[in-house]
């Protein structure tokens, strides 16, 4: 998909599917830069050993090049697991909708 196509689409179309039945996410520089900035004083090589421990091959040189967006995609798994490291959920790096209106976030564009 070519990424000057915008998408618009109705909040009662957006579809609610688990985490488990996606492969891959959808990647680039601002996710990779936000998860840096969530990793905090960690580094690279401690989560390295961490997600070692959890089943993932990771170098410090793949995380860094995750972090600066050098990548298209990544693993569901992974980042759903770098989160939990981190002690946080999926809504610290995407929006999310609640139907509890204190939890409610403005969903931001997917693509611009």
């Amino acid at each position: 998909m070519s990424s000057n196509v915008k998408l618009e689409v109705a909040i009662s179309a957006i579809p609610m599917i688990p985490i488990t039945h996606i492969s891959r996410l959808v990647w680039d520089e601002r996710l990779g830069s936000k998860l840096e900035s969530l990793r905090g004083n960690m580094s690279r090589r401690e989560m390295c050993e961490r997600l070692e421990t959890a089943g993932f091959d990771i170098t410090i040189q793949g995380l860094a090049k995750i972090e600066k967006g050098g990548v298209d995609s990544i693993d569901a798994r992974m980042i759903v697991s770098i989160l939990a490291i981190l002690g946080r959920g999926l809504e610290a790096l995407y929006p999310t909708v609640s139907l509890d209106s204190r939890l409610i976030h403005q969903l931001e564009p997917a693509i611009v």
